[in-house]
């Protein structure tokens, strides 16, 4: 298992190797272009650092400062209560962005899930741990293995999905910690196509009508499946127009609004936007100017107003996005 996750690195690698070579830089492709061309020709992609301000469907409310140097996940709960993770601890704010309690947790946390009824699921590296809202340690789930890098969590009606980027699955859980199956396994029974995870971003998220939609980085897709892992739809295009999703493993993150909308957010070409429920574009929510060279990371939550929130872990906030009416 190890070996065929080097493998594939390897070959992500050389892509990544031969788009540097292809792509290059400003100063190299104005020495190199012909002076009769003229220095339109001259490759950039400042065009796509810049977005549109017909396209801006959001604007930025407020800004959550969280006292932790590696902000790693992030929650939102029906009451409002956001969660945090990062830094061996685990942070809980009101709606009101003002910090209401907080834990230490044995291990550097990946990622976290709150559901309706404060049971709290964190995941660590190679297995999920559960805490009551108190804070008081309810369980540790068995390791997943040293392959493992366990990158989001979602319960509902008595399923808990883990997605695991290491593995390329998705586990699915019954709410005391035992395995039921795996979505995406050779041979789960479930139709689809394996995921193809080329870094550790593979997300997950619920939606109405027992609906698991479950992002396939390297096809640049989500895909919809039932509880019980079978393939219903699937949406998202490789562009590098603003529409679509571009990259080796994007989008990295998603979250589900109330009226059933998507809302994405991408590695490389930072930026977070908004779909539809029929995965049709309707706007970008915050550009690639709106976060710092490289961004990375953007973990997404919807809270209980529908707003919008960003993890943003290199200005260390959680940031608030409130929609605008869309077309």
């Amino acid at each position: 298992m190890m070996k065929n996750k080097w493998f594939a690195l390897a070959v992500a690698l050389f892509a990544l190797a031969g788009a540097a070579a292809l792509f290059l830089s400003s100063r190299e492709r104005r020495e190199t272009t012909p002076a009769g061309l003229g220095q339109s020709f001259a490759y950039s992609l400042d065009e796509y650092s810049r977005t549109d301000p017909a396209l801006i469907v959001a604007r930025e409310t407020g800004r959550v400062a969280l006292p932790l140097q590696a902000p790693a996940g992030l929650a939102a709960d029906a009451e409002g209560n956001l969660y945090v993770v990062g830094d061996r601890s685990l942070l809980v704010y009101g709606a009101n962005g003002a910090q209401r309690g907080g834990f230490a947790l044995a291990d550097s946390p990946r990622c976290v899930f709150a559901d309706e009824g404060g049971v709290v699921f964190v995941g660590f590296r190679d297995r999920v741990a559960v805490y009551g809202a108190d804070g008081k340690h309810l369980a540790d789930w068995k390791s997943l293995g040293p392959d493992a890098v366990i990158t989001s969590i979602a319960a509902a009606d008595g399923h808990v999905f883990v997605a695991d980027a290491g593995n390329r699955i998705v586990h699915r859980y019954g709410r005391e910690g035992t395995r039921t199956g795996a979505i995406g396994a050779k041979g789960d029974g479930g139709g689809g196509p394996p995921f193809i995870v080329p870094s550790p971003y593979f997300d997950l998220a619920l939606g109405a009508g027992n609906a698991l939609w479950v992002v396939d980085p390297g096809r640049r897709q989500l895909r919809n499946y039932d509880y019980d892992g079978r393939v219903r739809s699937s949406w998202g295009e490789t562009s590098m127009s603003v529409e679509g999703f571009c990259g080796c493993c994007n989008p990295t993150h998603i979250a589900i609004r109330a009226d059933g909308s998507f809302v994405t957010s991408e590695k490389g070409y930072a930026r977070v936007k908004l779909y539809s429920e029929l995965g049709e574009f309707k706007g970008v929510v915050a550009g690639a100017e709106s976060f710092d060279k490289d961004a990375h990371g953007l973990d997404l939550a919807v809270d209980a107003k529908d707003r919008v929130l960003v993890l943003d872990p290199a200005r260390r906030a959680v940031r608030v996005f409130a929609l605008r009416e869309t077309r």
